[in-house]
């Protein structure tokens, strides 16, 4: 987990090469949203008719951007919290990492497989290790006309640890 990164561009691209393992598109009267499910991480797109966005957690290489980044930072280990003015959106994003004991872990985890509608999940292969459970991705979204939410869980069974965003997009009018 604490590999990860965060971006945030201005432009409708990943940030790096990036091997989509499952997607959703959403179309809206006045945007539409992409969610993408890459690796244990994830990019999440959104566009107007004014005002592209991405956002991205990934373990890729920092090199690699083509794209102008309006941030760009490891994932924060601690809550902490982002925001911005960009084009036509109010942006803004909260990050939360925790490690937990195993019974909390497992807990927490399974709680996470049971809601998933308005969702995107993608549960790894079967994997052996301590707890018997698979690694997932999971996005679980609420559109509006002019707010877009975003709550992402990616899970890590080897570490008992889980890293969540909480991300609002407010659309302003042009």
């Amino acid at each position: 987990m604490t590999d990860l990164w965060f971006y945030l561009l201005e432009a409708d691209s990943a940030p790096g090469p990036v091997r989509v393992l499952k997607q959703k598109h959403l179309r809206r009267p006045n945007y539409q949203l992409d969610l993408r499910i890459i690796g244990n991480s994830h990019i999440i797109s959104l566009k107007t008719a004014f005002t592209q966005l991405t956002e991205c957690l990934a373990c890729l290489p920092t090199r690699d951007i083509k794209t102008k980044t309006l941030m760009e930072c490891p994932l924060p280990l601690s809550d902490s919290e982002f925001r911005a003015t960009v084009g036509h959106f109010q942006y803004s994003v909260k990050f939360h990492t925790a490690w937990l004991e195993q019974d909390e872990y497992r807990k927490r985890h399974l709680l996470l497989l049971e809601n998933t509608n308005e969702s995107l999940c993608y549960e790894f292969p079967a994997r052996e290790g301590m707890l018997k459970l698979n690694p997932l991705t999971l996005l679980k979204y609420s559109c509006q006309a002019t707010l877009v939410q975003i709550w992402t869980y990616h899970t890590y069974p080897d570490e008992c640890g889980i890293a969540d965003t909480h991300t609002e997009i407010g659309i302003l009018q042009p």
